[in-house]
Order: structure tokens, then sequence, then C-alpha cells
């Protein structure tokens, strides 16, 4: 069976639209229905929430760069209030890289020192990047500790770590 070239041409740019069809609906349908997107997780967009957040919004935080700090205080320590107010000033300061979720509670933990500071952030190992979990607990949580956990966990952190401010 022998086809004409005209029939081969039609053909040929039948083909071409399919493709270019296909291109469109794709760039459509990742866009406009959220395949892919992370609006659907519920994801807080304030930097700082005073609630835990779930672990499907914990990686969607991660997966938008940003290191996740849950600090666990108890409402009756005195020097929680300094960090607390530490921690929201670095984080409002650094909002696009940081998010912030304050857990308070009434009587202490079984086996744990309140305050408690918990940063997951990044870490290259290898040439590789991977997610890092630091915790700071009872007298280890100082500004000076916070500070270097999080200039150890950004993906960019800012000048001050590299001056040590």
């Amino acid at each position: 069976m022998k086809i004409s070239k005209k029939t081969a041409s039609i053909a040929g740019i039948i083909f071409i639209i399919l493709m270019f069809g296909s291109t469109i609906a794709y760039t459509y349908l990742q866009g406009y229905r959220g395949l892919g997107s992370q609006s659907d997780t519920g994801v807080p967009t304030e930097s700082i929430v005073n609630s835990s957040i779930t672990q499907d919004q914990m990686y969607a935080l991660l997966q938008k760069g940003k290191v996740v700090t849950s600090f666990i205080y108890n409402t009756g320590c005195p020097n929680c209030t300094q960090t607390k107010d530490y921690l929201e000033q670095f984080t409002q300061k650094y909002s696009s890289k940081l998010f912030l979720q304050e857990i308070s509670y009434n009587q202490s933990l079984t086996n744990r020192t309140l305050p408690i500071v918990t940063v997951i952030g990044f870490q290259y190992t290898g040439g590789k990047l991977g997610l890092k979990e630091t915790t700071l607990e009872g007298l280890n949580v100082t500004q000076n500790n916070i500070f270097n956990t999080y200039c150890n966990s950004m993906l960019e952190p800012p000048v001050e770590c590299a001056l040590g401010s």
C-alpha cells in the first residue's frame, strides 16, 4: 500500500497538533487543578502559629525550603518568655525561610525538660541535600544555641550567620 505525500503531510500535521495540544492540556491541569500543588494541604500563611501543624503541612513547608521549628514550653516557665520572644523575632525577620509552631503545656512532659526547641532543617551530606532534626532541651535552650542551629539548618543562611552575630 502506497501513501501519497499529501496524506503523509496531513497525518504529520495532525500528530504535531496532538503533541502541542497534550502539552497545553498538561500545563492547564498542573496549574489549575492543583496537581502537585501545596495549596490543598492547608499550610498556614503566617510564619508563627500557636498550635501543632500536621505532618503533611510540615512536609509542604519543608518542600518550600522553610526550616520548621517547634517550641514546646510550660506556661509557668519564667525564662520561656525570653526564648519565645527571641524565636518570634527571628522568625519574623526571616519569615520566608522560617516557620515557628508554639505549643504550650500547663504541666510537665514525662522524661522531658521544658522548654524544648526542635528545629527541622536541611544539611548537605556527601553532596546530597537531606533533612536534619536538632533538639535543644532545658538548659541547652539558649539564644546562642538557637542561632547556631538556625544557621546550620537553613538552605540560604542570612549574612549575620557568617558574621556570627
